[in-house]
């Protein structure tokens, strides 16, 4: 397997958030991977992409559930590098169950629970 530079893989811990509200501009942001551990005990963690609570608003402040959601990531090589330019997104409607946002409405902090990527070919990181 292939090592990359820790420079070169701090460049996959962000992807770009893409949001189509109902009768709305779309809207883009930017988020970072994180791994946290379930602490249950049994060693499983859960891959969140955290943002700006307002990338997941829309523009009345509100969580849509007619949002559709997308982030588009490099595909990842057999030897665990990103194929460059060959995407794969990752489209949902809704967040759901997967949003989280800051309990405290002044700090403008969100994650979506993405665990569901981390079972593809697709290629990102996420601090250790």
């Amino acid at each position: 397997m292939t090592q990359i530079s820790f420079e070169h893989q701090i460049a996959y811990l962000t992807a770009k958030i893409d949001i189509q509200f109902p009768n709305a501009p779309p809207q883009n942001g930017t988020g970072f991977f994180y791994t946290a551990p379930l602490n249950d005990g049994t060693g499983r963690s859960i891959t969140l992409l955290i943002s700006n609570r307002h990338v997941f608003l829309d523009q009345d402040g509100r969580l849509n559930p007619l949002a559709k959601w997308t982030i588009s990531l490099n595909r990842k090589k057999a030897d665990n590098t990103p194929e460059f330019g060959n995407i794969i997104p990752f489209t949902q409607v809704g967040f759901g169950d997967r949003y989280f946002s800051h309990p405290d409405k002044d700090v403008d902090l969100a994650c979506i629970n993405v665990s569901n990527i981390t079972h593809t070919d697709a290629f990102f990181s996420y601090p250790t």
